[in-house]
């Protein structure tokens, strides 16, 4: 029954670590695309043989960076319409979300140690994502291992963290585990990330090139 697809209005405790120096917080809805698509399927699901459209976040997602600890942690809760297997998340859907935050830890990580090379605040970081000359990062390779088949409507706990960052280097590699309340571990990612030049990426996107030095 569509009916039955609940969203809930809340996050729970358990999901944030107490331990880590938070700097900020945000709250993503539906982190793929927000309203009527099925993250799996396309725009509609089929349950039962009868095709209906969809109108609920495929994803709720709450998180939070630490700097001092270059690690992210906060809590997810899949819709479901992330479903793979009857009433389990998709493995793809689990793997999309790991792709999403290991590299935005490694993204955050290159940008808060951009930041101490200048002297400047590492609180600045999130800030600095919408900075051109704050160093940008992409998924270079990311290696899933499914633990345990995870129930759809149910928030799962992510710890997310840079385990290597060089100066000399290029790659960045970030380590990342999802969880439930009682330490159940579901799913575990290990990445590494590649630095990207800004300005280049910048000149792809506007067809402007960059100036020469």
């Amino acid at each position: 029954n569509m009916s039955d697809l609940a969203v809930p209005d809340s996050i729970p405790v358990y999901a944030l670590d107490d331990s880590l120096e938070l700097s900020a917080s945000w709250v993503i809805e539906s982190m793929m695309n927000t309203g009527a698509q099925s993250f799996v399927l396309g725009d509609t699901m089929v349950y039962h043989g009868q095709t209906k459209p969809v109108s609920v976040p495929r994803f709720l997602v709450s998180m939070s960076w630490s700097p001092s600890n270059l690690a992210l942690t906060g809590c997810v809760w899949f819709g479901r319409t992330t479903e793979g297997p009857p009433m389990s998340v998709h493995g793809g859907a689990a793997a999309a979300l790991m792709d999403e935050v290991c590299n935005k830890v490694a993204w955050l990580s290159a940008i808060t140690k951009w930041l101490e090379g200048q002297g400047r605040s590492t609180k600045d970081a999130i800030k600095c994502m919408q900075d051109n000359n704050a160093p940008i990062t992409m998924m270079g390779e990311l290696t899933c291992r499914y633990k345990a088949v995870c129930p759809v409507e149910q928030w799962y706990r992510m710890d997310i963290r840079c385990t290597d960052i060089r100066p000399d280097s290029r790659v960045i590699k970030v380590e990342g585990k999802l969880l439930d309340e009682k330490g159940t571990i579901y799913t575990t990612a290990a990445a590494r990330c590649v630095k990207i030049d800004s300005k280049l990426l910048v000149a792809a996107r506007t067809g402007v090139k960059p100036a020469a030095r």
